[in-house]
């Protein structure tokens, strides 16, 4: 899926930015191709942490109305995160 791949570069662009730099050049490398993969891969890592939203997210989005798992913003939060790493 297009939408999700484009989140996951998003976020490999920030941890790796050189190695993102010259795409399809002929300063684009064999070790730049490498370096981006590990990047797609480091960057679906980051994204995975974000699936359990911290106690402080869940407070200032509800006003302090603590969320448990399975409630619907909960479950939306997690299924979104979900497909980006689809």
């Amino acid at each position: 899926n297009q939408m999700t791949h484009e989140m996951i570069e998003r976020v490999a662009k920030i941890l790796s930015p050189q190695s993102w730099q010259a795409l399809g050049t002929s300063c684009d490398t064999k070790a730049k191709k490498k370096r981006r993969e590990t990047s797609l891969d480091y960057a679906k890592r980051c994204i995975l942490v974000m699936r359990e939203p911290t106690d402080d997210m869940i407070d200032a989005a509800y006003d302090g109305d603590s969320l448990e798992l399975g409630s619907s913003a909960y479950g939306c939060w997690q299924e979104m995160v979900d497909q980006v790493l689809k």
